[in-house]
Formats: structure tokens, sequence, C-alpha cells
């Protein structure tokens, strides 16, 4: 079973799912993607495998109120569209990914989602992924003053502010979807 891990910056997505592991390595695991070349090639038999959920994404990303940050924002989602193909290969009890698919359409982007587009977003994802909901969070990784500052954290605090507004919005917005579908 792949399980997706959802929460704010901070939450302990990536904590947990390294002590889940380190824990019990028989039961869980986690995909890790290694050189650009393993991401490109799983990028593309995404493309293959999942022609509507890419679909879904280019639609996303080339919104005009989406281009700041391309480049990044292309980075995160091609690490989580890797690591989510990964995962479906995997034969392991419990497969964790702690920066899936899901947590990308609520966090990558800088527009409030809605009912409609997130239920029709976890439909499409394989009937195989459950979701794990972490609470809390802090974004103190996003301070400009950090020693590897994010790239969000250097547009700005009007920037910063607007979005944290958004991803707080489609994280509660995602768990309600998620606790009122049929999905674990």
């Amino acid at each position: 079973m792949i399980y997706e891990l959802m929460g704010l910056p901070g939450s302990g997505k990536s904590t947990l799912t390294r002590a889940l592991v380190d824990y019990d390595p028989q039961k869980f695991c986690c995909p890790q993607v290694g050189s650009r070349f393993e991401r490109l090639a799983l990028c593309l038999g995404f493309l293959v495998e999942e022609p509507e959920l890419a679909l879904h994404f280019a639609r996303f990303i080339f919104q005009p109120k989406n281009m700041f940050l391309l480049k990044y924002k292309i980075h995160l989602l091609t690490v989580s569209i890797s690591k989510h193909q990964k995962a479906k290969k995997i034969n392991h009890p419990v497969v964790l990914v702690d920066e899936g698919l899901t947590q990308r359409v609520l966090s990558i982007f800088e527009i409030k989602t809605n009912d409609a587009i997130l239920r029709a977003f976890i439909n499409k994802i394989s009937a195989d992924v459950g979701f794990m909901y972490l609470l809390g969070g802090d974004f103190e990784r996003y301070r400009p003053d950090s020693t590897k500052p994010s790239p969000r954290a250097l547009r700005g605090e009007l920037y910063m502010s607007n979005w944290k507004k958004v991803i707080n919005y489609n994280l509660s917005l995602a768990k309600d979807v998620i606790e009122n579908s049929n999905r674990k």
C-alpha cells in the first residue's frame, strides 16, 4: 500500500517517514530518486501511464498566476512524480511518499483550489494510494535569512504571506475532501 503524507511545511512529513523506515524497514520504505536521468525516465513513464494527471499538472503550472518560480516548481513537481512512479513499482507492505502528488497540488501553486478539482484529482490517483495528513508546521525553512533560503522566501514577505494563506486553505480543504471520500 502506498501512503502519501500531506501537511504544512515543517509538519514532519519527511521526519516521520525516516523514523518509520528506521523503526521497521521490513514494513516501511520510502522511494528515493537518485540521478536526473532516473527522474527524467520516471517522468516520461508518468506521461505515458498517466496522461490525465500529467495534463492536470500542466494546466495548473502554466497559468499566468503560477509562472513565478517556474523552474523551481517544475523541479519540485518532477521529484514528486518520480517518487510516485517509483512507489508504484516497489513491492513492500507500506510505501511512504513524503512529498507526493497531492501535496504538490496543494502547495506548489499560488492558487486556491476547490472541492471539484481536488475530488477529480484524488479520484485519478490510483486506488492503492492512501493519505496521511499531518497537523502543525512552522514554515521555518522559508526564512530569507536561513543558510539556504527557499526561492519562495526570496520573493518577499507579501508573496510568502499570500502563499501561506493559499497552502493553509488548500490543505484544510484536502483534509475535508479526503475524510468525506471513500479513500483511506
